[in-house]
């Protein structure tokens, strides 16, 4: 049995209509021969999925959903990321150690393989309002958008 705790509340509302079954536990979003791929879980996804959307008004861009972090599905995770020049992972999780290293290291032994990001908590957090926990570890939509532009210009 495995579960997913969304502290200090649930999972965010959004349109999840798009979204299709790829692998056990994986849902896909998007252009199919996306060079960019966003993949989140969790109460963040909103605004990973958010960053996608706005992604997709000038390049090729999907959002992939995990529902079941353990086991990974790492051959859908692969499927899902072929092609891409661009991998961000946004998690609320800490980012050594987490679901962003796994899957990063799952695609660094592929054959041309991405670029990866990984957007998650770095360090201990105050205590505050998700909202200002959003901010300070850019998990806005916005920031997310910013980050991967960034990345995209190394």
């Amino acid at each position: 049995l495995c579960a997913l705790r969304y502290p200090k509340g649930s999972e965010a509302d959004y349109d999840r209509s798009g979204f299709k079954a790829v692998g056990d536990g994986i849902l896909r979003e998007g252009d199919e021969d996306a060079k960019i791929v966003v993949i989140s879980y969790s109460r963040v996804m909103k605004e990973a999925y958010a960053a996608a959307k706005v992604l997709r008004q000038k390049f090729k861009t999907s959002c992939v959903k995990l529902l079941k972090l353990c086991p990974l599905d790492r051959e859908a995770v692969i499927s899902a990321c072929r092609g891409a020049d661009i991998v961000c992972i946004v998690e609320e999780g800490m980012k050594r150690g987490g679901m962003g290293e796994e899957i990063s290291s799952i695609l660094s032994a592929e054959k041309d393989a991405p670029k990866t990001l990984i957007i998650a908590v770095e360090g201990f957090l105050p205590h505050g309002e998700i909202s200002d926990l959003y901010s300070l570890c850019g998990f806005e939509a916005e920031s997310i958008v910013r980050s991967i532009w960034k990345k995209m210009q190394e």
